[in-house]
């Protein structure tokens, strides 16, 4: 079943309301720019005619996308996202890039296409991040990031139910916190 949370392409961090996040939080105005980051975000750019992402590979056709299914069996399923994704970066830091030169207005913020260093080949002969092979260690990394997703839901609970309070603090002038324990600092 598809998750029904994005992770932002700005911040990395998962949301329901993707569109609003951008808009709120990012002051990502310009349309074109939206456009692309959602595309990016919900997993819907369009690479068809971009090269293979595996080194090694030299296909560089028209049916990237059927390539990498069909042709690359070696790879596990979180590889293959993982080539996916960043042939699907790739076309959008472009996209991006293309979008910066003709000086659209409003002006751009985010820096995906400026960041040039921030994500390095992932596909190159040395590997950036070693990738674990026990099954052990998949669950483990994905019970934690299930975890931090749920610590995120967490706090955003927690500061609009304080939110809240704060509200009805000032609308009825009296100070019902102030008996109540501060939440723990943030640890990470």
């Amino acid at each position: 079943m598809p998750s029904k949370y994005a992770n932002c392409p700005i911040c990395g961090r998962p949301f329901a309301a993707l569109p609003h996040h951008l808009k709120r939080s990012h002051k990502v105005v310009n349309p074109g720019e939206r456009q692309l980051l959602l595309k990016l975000a919900n997993k819907r750019v369009f690479y068809r005619y971009e090269p293979c992402p595996v080194s090694g590979c030299r296909y560089q056709s028209s049916r990237c996308d059927r390539h990498l299914g069909t042709c690359h069996l070696e790879l596990t399923e979180e590889l293959l996202d993982w080539a996916v994704q960043s042939v699907q970066k790739r076309v959008t830091v472009r996209q991006l890039a293309d979008l910066r030169a003709t000086a659209p207005h409003p002006p751009m913020v985010s820096q995906l296409d400026q960041d040039e260093d921030d994500d390095p080949d992932m596909w190159s002969d040395e590997e950036a991040e070693p990738q674990a092979s026990c099954r052990g260690c998949n669950t483990l990394q994905r019970k934690y990031e299930g975890v931090k997703r749920q610590l995120d839901n967490l706090r955003k609970t927690f500061r609009l139910y304080h939110r809240r309070v704060a509200k009805f603090e000032r609308r009825a002038g009296t100070k019902i916190t102030k008996h109540l324990p501060l939440p723990e600092e943030e640890v990470e």
